[in-house]
């Protein structure tokens, strides 16, 4: 995608960047570079006026060393706020401190999507501009509901019984040739009163309560029915993976359920991966392991989700029959600026293919970060780059465009070279 394309998306989109430099020259060029790129921007040099508006930008850019405030406490603020923005810090200390203070970020729930260094030239701001134009922001923009109106299971109850959750599917390809492997289901709420909402404003009340198995069998039934009106719109062939709750894994029959959701609508039971966070596996083991092994005993798949996250990754690959591995988007994400995370990410691909397991990479959002996936021997890819979260209309959409697009490559590699 060229600058031109890029600074186009962000104009489209119309997000905010919010600079945060106490340095009023420093910070007026990144207003006036983000400004080029699109964005509407501004800035504030103290901090009681970031905090003030920080909740309400799209992108903030960062400064480590603001007066009376130092990059970590700022950090701790801005999560304590449950502030959505993506993050950029700037700052000109030591690498390692910067890396230091992108994980504690990280522990805290915030998005650090990358670092500008100080002193920066005017092309490495454009670089971090360029990323942030090229991750556009989620169809469907999901939000956070008003002070005080927190859900409560009866909404949910209600909510299943109404059909107000729904789900997007997030494509995934393979990088070997870059076809189209599969979906992730990603469930969502269209609350009446409260608009779209993100799944981690429900799903923990959900996941501790009595509805997280009807809940779960309610969104795999739905995922299957999509599946079905994909396949017959597109000819897709490929998988749908699911997420489970931890009480998945302490209910007998859960594959007993599963399979004869499958057969309702006749779909084949390896064309299904259950997720299963590593730090939500079940604290009964046996329990936990004949219900994974009865689903791959009828040729269900089995993924790992997030893997790396938990303190029990090894012995977890040891005892359960996984097939498919999938690394946390956290790694993904910032191994272009963390060499630590890069080697990481590169051992967890390696562990996999020596374990013969499919290797997932989640959050891939540039092209050199597939690039790199690719080269390093990762089998699947999603994310902002591959595709976004879309409705079944979507998906099919999506899916005629990447078919017109091979035919118009196809066509091109026919025509002849000497006319």
């Amino acid at each position: 995608m060229t600058n031109a394309s890029l600074k186009q998306t962000a104009r489209a989109t119309k997000r905010t960047v919010l600079v945060v430099d106490d340095e009023p020259g420093i910070a007026q060029m990144m207003v006036d570079a983000a400004e080029d790129f699109g964005f509407e921007a501004h800035a504030v040099h103290d901090w009681r006026s970031a905090e003030a508006e920080a909740a309400d930008a799209d992108v903030i850019l960062l400064d480590l060393m603001m007066p009376g405030i130092d990059g970590v406490a700022a950090l701790r603020a801005l999560a304590a706020a449950g502030v959505k923005s993506r993050i950029v810090l700037v700052s000109g200390l030591d690498r390692r401190v910067i890396d230091s203070a992108r994980r504690v970020a990280r522990m805290q729930n915030l998005d650090v999507v990358d670092v500008l260094r100080k002193p920066f030239r005017p092309i490495d701001l454009m670089a971090v501009l360029s990323g942030l134009a090229e991750r556009p922001r989620e169809l469907g923009k999901v939000s956070a509901p008003p002070t005080g109106s927190a859900v409560v299971l009866d909404d949910i109850r209600r909510a299943i019984s109404g059909g107000e959750f729904v789900l997007d599917f997030q494509p995934q390809v393979r990088l070997s040739d870059r076809s189209w492997v599969g979906l992730e289901a990603l469930v969502r709420w269209n609350h009446p009163q409260k608009g779209r909402l993100r799944p981690d404003m429900f799903i923990p009340l959900v996941e501790g309560s009595e509805l997280a198995l009807p809940f779960t069998y309610a969104m795999i039934a739905q995922s299957l029915a999509a599946l079905r009106k994909i396949s017959e719109r597109t000819g897709f062939s490929g998988g749908l993976a699911v997420n489970v709750p931890p009480s998945a894994l302490t209910t007998a029959d859960f594959p007993d359920h599963v399979l004869a959701l499958l057969a309702e609508v006749d779909i084949e039971p390896s064309r299904l991966t259950i997720e299963i966070t590593e730090t939500s596996i079940s604290t009964d083991p046996t329990l936990s392991l004949d219900i994974q092994t009865r689903l791959r005993l009828h040729e269900v798949r089995l993924s790992i989700d997030d893997f790396g996250t938990g303190h029990s990754s090894l012995e977890r690959l040891h005892e359960a029959p996984f097939d498919e591995m999938k690394i946390d988007m956290v790694l993904i994400r910032n191994a272009d600026h963390d060499a630590s995370l890069r080697k990481i990410a590169e051992s967890v691909v390696a562990l996999g293919r020596s374990l013969s397991m499919t290797v997932v990479a989640e959050g891939v959002e540039s092209a050199a970060t597939l690039d790199w996936l690719t080269s390093i021997g990762c089998d699947v890819a999603q994310g902002y780059l591959v595709g976004m979260p879309l409705n079944l209309d979507g998906v099919c959409d999506w899916a005629a465009a990447r078919a017109a697009a091979d035919a118009d490559a196809e066509a091109a590699d026919d025509f002849p070279a000497d006319r």
